[in-house]
């Protein structure tokens, strides 16, 4: 009994998580597509930030969207890009007051690992 209770449970806050996740992620006018993404991208964004904060402690001088994207090497710089938020919110990077240029010239924001943000991931 105490096994089905703790697996309700666990089921329970997954469910929980899922939709406070697509509510932070999707927009209320956003098409039903968009927002049953935004539910799916629970399943993959830890795995994500995970490896992003892996490519962050290579990079001593931190990094833009796309320099941790080409260090992770399986996530384009879009996908980084969209993580970056939820890792700022976390606490577990920080943006610089530096830029450096993307691909195109353009000033892309410098991002750095927390204080302390590798030990907790």
């Amino acid at each position: 009994m105490a096994d089905q209770l703790s697996l309700l449970d666990a089921i329970d806050k997954a469910v929980t998580a899922e939709r406070e996740f697509a509510r932070t992620h999707a927009h209320r006018d956003d098409p039903a597509t968009s927002r049953l993404a935004a539910r799916g991208a629970v399943t993959f964004s830890s795995e994500h930030c995970r490896k992003i904060l892996d490519a962050l402690s290579a990079l001593p001088d931190g990094g833009t969207t796309h320099e941790i994207a080409e260090k992770v090497g399986s996530l384009d710089y879009v996908q980084v890009a969209r993580r970056m938020k939820d890792l700022a919110r976390q606490e577990r990077v920080v943006a610089s007051d530096k830029t450096r240029p993307t691909p195109s010239g353009k000033p892309s924001i410098v991002w750095k690992l927390a204080q302390g943000a590798k030990e907790s991931a």
